[in-house]
């Protein structure tokens, strides 16, 4: 009775602080900062999400570019990395983009069919449209085509089309061992389902049948917000 107790109070309490529709915000577990075992991967928590950045000869590699450019910038000084030279945006919500202005010798990744989320042909919400930050324009992205892989260094990120959470998401996969999620899916008690805030559930179904199948042939599985496993861990449906 006392735990009941407890647990109503706590939801009134938030009740109070976030709104109904982010809810599922409460829900979200991303990774502590720190490096991905037996790998060159730094997971870097930024307030709900994770941006990983990925040492290569070419210079840093990241994927994501988080919601708190403060923060972001912190944990680079930190780290003492101030050569980041290919960003990969896996969709364009504001928690994945908010820091590119700190890259500015950076290249920028995004999926072709993203675009239409910052060039205002598609909006995001009713009456809400994606955008850049200031001073990145669309002239700035290097539009991917499904299945096109890059070549950085001695890595190779094979990019990888997973539309519904927003119209041109993407996946990537690094080395063949590194499969970076974003938004596409969720995952909760090791499988992976309907990530919160998704503009079209059906198709992102067919896109999390995609990712399960690409799933079995990797060792770790980083998403955005709900942490990382070893892709051995996760229950994925046959």
């Amino acid at each position: 009775m006392i735990i009941l107790i407890i647990v109503i109070a706590l939801a009134l309490l938030a009740a109070t602080i976030i709104p109904f529709n982010e809810y599922p915000v409460l829900f979200m577990k991303p990774s502590k900062t720190g490096k991905i075992q037996d790998s060159e991967i730094l997971a870097v928590k930024n307030k709900i999400g994770n941006m990983y950045f990925i040492n290569s000869s070419d210079g840093y590699i990241l994927i994501d570019a988080g919601s708190d450019i403060k923060a972001v910038e912190k944990i680079i000084q930190q780290e003492n990395i101030s050569d980041v030279r290919h960003i990969f945006l896996t969709h364009s919500d504001h928690d994945h983009v908010a820091s590119l202005g700190l890259f500015t010798d950076a290249n920028i990744y995004m999926g072709e069919d993203e675009l239409q989320m910052v060039n205002g042909e598609t909006k995001r919400e009713r009456n809400k449209n994606n955008s850049l930050p200031d001073g990145i324009g669309l002239d700035d992205l290097i539009l991917l085509k499904d299945e096109q892989k890059i070549k950085i260094g001695e890595h190779t990120i094979r990019c990888v089309k997973a539309p519904g959470h927003t119209t041109g998401s993407m996946i990537y996969i690094l080395d063949n061992d590194y499969i970076f999620l974003g938004d596409s899916c969720k995952i909760s008690n090791n499988k992976l389902d309907i990530h919160p805030f998704t503009m079209d559930e059906a198709l992102s179904r067919e896109s999390i049948q995609k990712i399960s199948k690409l799933i079995k042939g990797t060792e770790f599985t980083l998403t955005s917000h709900y942490g990382h496993y070893k892709s051995s861990d996760l229950v994925i449906d046959q």
